[in-house]
C-alpha cells in the first residue's frame, strides 16, 4: 500500500492530549505487566489460536490492530501472513512499541473517533483486545463501527476481545495464582507486582467503572448493524472474564 508511506511514524516527541497511557510509569507498568501475567498471556493465546490466515489468493494482506498499544500480537498476526499495523492514539506507547522491534514495525497515531488514515475496503483483518468496551455506546454507532466497517474488505473478519459484564479483577487474580501452581513464593511475588504497579491496576478499574458493559450476544446484535456477520463466540479467555469474538464482514 503506497498511501502508508504517507503516514507520519510516531516520535517520542510527538504532541497528544495529555492520556494517562502517554505517562512513562503507566507504559513501564503496562509493559511489566503485559510480559509477567501469565492470565493474560492465556488470552492472547486463546485469540491468536482463532485468527484467520491471510486470504490465499491475495498478494498482499494488511491487519490493522486497533489500540495496539505495545504490539503484543504483532508476530503472531505477521506468522498468519498478514502485513501488521498497530493503531493507537498514544504516541508515546507506539514509540516504545517501535523500539521493542526494532523500527521492524508499521504503526500510525491515529484516534479512530476520529478518521482513520486507509482507503475503503482496503483491509483483511481487525483485531482490538480489550478496546471496544471503552468506547460508549454512541461513540461506537456514531463513530468507531462505521469506521471499522468501511475500511474492511467484503468477507474481511474482525476479531476483538471485551470483559464480560461480570468480569472480576479478584477472578482474574485467582487465575493468575492457579497458573503459577499456587506456590508460595510465587504468589507472593506476584501480589508484590500488583503493588507496585498499583497506579496501572487502579486506572483499570477506573476504565472499567465506565465500560460499556455488554454480554457477548448483545456486541454481536450491534456489530451486526454494521455489516459483520457469521459470529463465533468464546467466553474461556481471562479466567472466563472477557469473550472473544470472531465475525465476518459482509
Amino acid at each position: 500500500m503506497e498511501y502508508l508511506q504517507s503516514i507520519p511514524l510516531p516520535s517520542a516527541d510527538s504532541q497528544t492530549d495529555p492520556l494517562l497511557w502517554d505517562s512513562p510509569e503507566f507504559i513501564r507498568s503496562y509493559a511489566y505487566m503485559e510480559r509477567e501475567m501469565r492470565a493474560k498471556q492465556e488470552l492472547y493465546e486463546i485469540f491468536v489460536g482463532l485468527l484467520p490466515n491471510s486470504p490465499e489468493q491475495q498478494k498482499e494482506s494488511y491487519a490493522v490492530d486497533i489500540g495496539s498499544g505495545l504490539s503484543t500480537i504483532k508476530e503472531q498476526i505477521m506468522n498468519k501472513g498478514y502485513n501488521y499495523i498497530g493503531i493507537d492514539a498514544s504516541a508515546k506507547m507506539l514509540h516504545y512499541a517501535q523500539k521493542i522491534y526494532s523500527g521492524n514495525l508499521w504503526n500510525a497515531m491515529a484516534d479512530i473517533t476520529d478518521a482513520l488514515p486507509f482507503p475503503n475496503k482496503s483491509i483483511d483483518l481487525i483485531t482490538g483486545i480489550n478496546v471496544l468496551y471503552s468506547f460508549s455506546e454512541t461513540q461506537l454507532r456514531d463513530r468507531v463501527l462505521p469506521e471499522i466497517s468501511r475500511i474492511m474488505k467484503p468477507d474481511g473478519v474482525l476479531q476483538v476481545s471485551n470483559p464480560l459484564p461480570n468480569a472480576s479483577n479478584f477472578r482474574i487474580i485467582l487465575r493468575e495464582l492457579q497458573l503459577r501452581g499456587n506456590s508460595l513464593p510465587s504468589a507472593k511475588k506476584f501480589l508484590s507486582v500488583l503493588f507496585e504497579h498499583r497506579n496501572f491496576l487502579k486506572s483499570q478499574s477506573q476504565l472499567a467503572r465506565g465500560a460499556l458493559k455488554l454480554d457477548p450476544l448483545e456486541w454481536v446484535g450491534l456489530l451486526a448493524d454494521f455489516g459483520f456477520t457469521k459470529p463465533y463466540v468464546n467466553t474461556e479467555a481471562y479466567a472466563g472474564q472477557a469473550s472473544i469474538i470472531k465475525l465476518t464482514h459482509r
